[in-house]
């Protein structure tokens, strides 16, 4: 598993030694650095940041803007392994974890959707995984803090705070079924009520802040001051061009483009064979498998579910694969918790039956 976690990451290290050789990617960096320095824009606080950090360190604006992307992903194989050790992994688990459903492999797949801003999203759901596991506080706080951070870059990170209340919350049904006793989960603790709590108040000042200045007449104030720190115009090109758009004119371009049969044949051959590991192993495992009060029908209705929070942004966004690839993450997250917590179980027979 490392080796390929390993190859992964370094396919994606290598597209970031692109971006920089070529001066920037007018969306993976790009849409890290819409910023307010000359006027409020939806997504602009996150960026005025890097630019501060840029002119205090001393470090060239893209170059730093980089190596906080390539720092942010770095915690995703790390973690991502370290939960799946922890889940005691079976010969189809791991199979499923390391076929064309996982994220990494999706992710690498897309070209740029490593360096987008769910990836504080990504990060901070596999962090709150661990911290089921490990039951250590740092991890939660950790994770707060790159939701918080991440809810003023792009509101997909304020979408998912259903999905991470209700990843917190599988230890403790446990605990209300009688099936765990209290001293062997993680429920609903004070630090796990601070953090959703101020999670959500966070999210609410994000999104009001996000509608009241979605969009601006002109991108010029908010290129100036990536040109002056030494970025070529053509970082103005991609996500920054979007800022002239609010939701409302946003809708009919993505309407228009999905109209087209091939993309949606695209976006749904991705949804299927992206979900395709983790139905085939559902629709395998034999009822015994399941244990109380998880069941098959349920596994799917909770892995459907935790797709629902997001759904608003296929009528704004016309990056589809991004979503479909945050669905498949989702759901692959439930699995390995739903095997650490012993919800299900793969014996060696089921293993055989299964490969």
């Amino acid at each position: 598993m490392a080796t390929i976690l390993v190859a992964c990451s370094v396919f994606v290290g290598i597209g970031f030694v692109a971006d920089f050789l070529l001066g920037g990617h007018q969306y993976k960096q790009g849409d890290w650095l819409i910023n307010t320095l000359n006027q409020p824009v939806r997504r602009g606080p996150m960026g005025s940041t890097l630019i501060w950090l840029s002119d205090q360190m001393g470090v060239g604006l893209l170059e730093i803007t980089i190596l906080v992307q390539l720092g942010l992903y770095l915690i995703l194989p790390i973690t991502y392994w370290r939960l799946a050790r922890r889940a005691d992994f079976a010969p189809s688990a791991l199979l499923l974890a390391l076929s064309p459903a996982m994220y990494f492999l999706l992710w690498a797949a897309v070209a740029g959707a490593a360096a987008r801003k769910e990836i504080f999203a990504i990060a901070a759901l596999l962090l709150i995984g661990l911290y089921i596991v490990e039951r250590r506080s740092w991890l939660l706080v950790s994770a707060t803090v790159l939701l918080a951070v991440g809810a003023w870059g792009h509101l997909v990170n304020v979408m998912v705070l259903p999905i991470a209340a209700a990843v917190l919350a599988m230890p403790i049904v446990l605990q209300a079924s009688h099936l765990r006793e209290p001293a062997e989960v993680r429920g609903f603790a004070r630090l796990d009520m601070a953090a959703l709590v101020f999670l959500a108040t966070n999210g609410g000042v994000a999104t009001l802040y996000a509608i009241v200045y979605s969009s601006v007449p002109s991108v010029s104030a908010i290129c100036a001051p990536l040109l002056e720190r030494g970025l070529g115009p053509e970082i103005c090109d991609g996500a920054i061009s979007w800022l002239t758009l609010n939701s409302a004119k946003g809708a009919p371009l993505v309407a228009d483009r999905y109209s087209s049969y091939s993309h949606l044949t695209r976006s749904f051959l991705m949804m299927f064979f992206g979900f395709l590991p983790l139905g085939y192993l559902l629709a395998r495992l034999p009822k015994e498998a399941f244990q109380a009060p998880l069941t098959r029908g349920r596994a799917i209705a909770i892995i459907a579910a935790l797709s629902l929070p997001i759904l608003p942004l296929y009528l704004v966004a016309e990056d589809w694969e991004r979503w479909i690839a945050f669905h498949v993450f989702c759901a692959t997250v439930f699995f390995l918790l739903s095997l650490h917590l012993d919800l299900i179980r793969l014996s060696p027979r089921l293993e055989r039956q299964i490969l």
